[in-house]
């Protein structure tokens, strides 16, 4: 799937207000609407722009207020291309599996510190951060979430 910029923004604000907002209904709804995003073969090819914005707007009992943004549909006078690197969209799509996963368990508490690790990953791919400066990036994000409960995230999220 190949994601532009603007996409990467968006689900950085996407997973930092799940931090804050919803009950677990919501956020299984949420993360679930964003797994179908990533299984959609359309969007595997395509890169439409505001399409993290427009799966999330079905979204049943969504908050106007921390996810308004969803709402309104931006056009983009600068065409930004793709972000090229080769393990954006594996990476991200673990995220969001992890995400998901742990919203099916209903536990609050470890679905908000697992939000607080994953949700800078985006921006690393937006800033186009690469190699090393990239691994190390994505260790520090998920460090207090591995030690916390004993998994290793980075490497769930790198498979």
């Amino acid at each position: 799937m190949l994601f532009s910029k603007y996409d990467l923004y968006d689900l950085y604000a996407v997973i930092n207000a799940a931090r804050r907002v919803g009950d677990a209904s919501f956020h299984k709804n949420l993360f679930a609407a964003l797994d179908a995003m990533f299984l959609d073969e359309v969007n595997a090819i395509i890169s439409e722009s505001n399409r993290i914005r427009i799966a999330l707007r079905e979204v049943p009992g969504i908050d106007r207020e921390s996810f308004g943004f969803v709402f309104t549909s931006n056009r983009y006078v600068y065409a930004q291309g793709p972000v090229t690197h080769p393990l954006c969209s594996r990476v991200l799509e673990n995220a969001v599996r992890e995400l998901s996963r742990c919203a099916e368990s209903g536990n609050a508490e470890r679905l908000s510190d697992l939000c607080a690790a994953l949700c800078r990953i985006p921006l690393f791919f937006a800033e186009g951060m690469r190699g090393v400066r990239l691994r190390l990036a994505m260790r520090r994000a998920c460090a207090p979430f591995s030690r916390k409960y004993g998994e290793q995230l980075y490497r769930a999220i790198r498979r």
